[in-house]
C-alpha cells in the first residue's frame, strides 16, 4: 500500500511513440495511486502510434516537456531518421500539443524546487550524463537552481548528485540500448524507484535514496 497520493511524482523518460507501453505505465500510475506525473519530451519518432500517445498524455492530464525529437518533427529535420513522423500523416491535435509544449517546467513540491526538460535547460541535445567535468562547465556557463533537475535525452536511467543538485533521469520506454522502464519519486520519504518491462509486466529493479 503506497502512501499519500501527494507523496509521489511518476516519471516517464523518452517515449518515442511506445504506446502499448505508455498506456501500460499509465495505468500502472493508476493502480499506484500516483496522478503526479512528468514526461521528459521526445514523444515523437518511434514504431508507434504518435496520435494515441497524445492523447493518452493528455487524458492522465500528463505534464510534459518538448524533446528534441519533438522539435525536429514540428521543423521539418532529421526526417531521414528510421521510424521519423511526418506533420502530414498525423492529427492536427497532435501537431498543435506537440508545438505548445514548453521546453522545461518548474515545480514547487512540499517544499521544493524541481526543474522538467528534456536534454539540460538549455540544450535539448545535451544529456546530464556527460563527464563530471563537462557537467560542470555546463553548468558554469548557463547556471539553473532547483533542489531537483529531471531530464532525459540520453535513454539511461540514472539518479545522481552534482553541481546543480539533483538529476534524475527516468529512462525510456523505446529498449534498444537500454531497459524499458520508468521510476516513481518519494518526495517525502526521499528516494526514487526503478521499475523495468518484462514479459510479465513491470517489474522492481532498484530503490536509491537521495534525501
Amino acid at each position: 500500500m503506497l502512501s499519500a497520493p501527494e507523496n509521489w511524482v511518476g516519471l516517464i523518460g523518452d517515449i518515442h511513440s511506445q504506446h502499448e507501453l505508455l498506456e501500460q505505465v499509465l495505468h500502472w500510475f493508476d493502480q499506484c495511486n500516483i496522478h503526479h506525473i512528468w514526461a521528459v519530451g521526445d514523444i515523437a519518432d518511434g514504431e508507434g502510434d504518435l496520435d494515441y500517445c497524445i492523447q493518452l498524455l493528455q487524458q492522465a492530464n500528463v505534464k510534459a516537456v518538448k524533446g528534441n525529437h519533438d522539435r525536429w518533427l514540428l521543423t521539418h529535420q532529421y526526417r531521414h531518421l528510421a521510424h521519423a513522423h511526418f506533420i502530414g500523416q498525423l492529427h492536427q491535435q497532435t501537431i498543435d500539443y506537440l508545438d505548445q509544449l514548453p521546453t522545461q517546467r518548474c515545480f514547487e513540491r512540499l517544499g521544493k524546487s524541481w526543474l522538467l526538460c528534456h536534454g539540460t535547460p538549455h540544450d535539448d541535445e545535451t544529456g546530464l550524463t556527460l563527464s563530471r567535468r563537462q557537467r560542470q562547465a555546463v553548468y558554469y556557463r548557463h547556471p539553473w537552481r532547483a533542489y531537483g533537475t529531471i531530464c532525459g535525452h540520453t535513454h539511461g536511467a540514472q539518479l545522481q548528485r552534482d553541481c546543480y543538485g539533483l538529476v534524475v533521469n527516468p529512462g525510456t520506454l523505446r529498449s534498444r540500448r537500454y531497459p524499458a522502464g520508468i521510476m516513481r519519486l518519494n518526495l517525502v520519504d526521499s528516494y526514487a524507484e526503478r521499475w523495468i518491462f518484462s514479459a510479465q509486466g513491470l517489474q522492481f529493479a532498484w530503490r536509491q535514496f537521495f534525501g
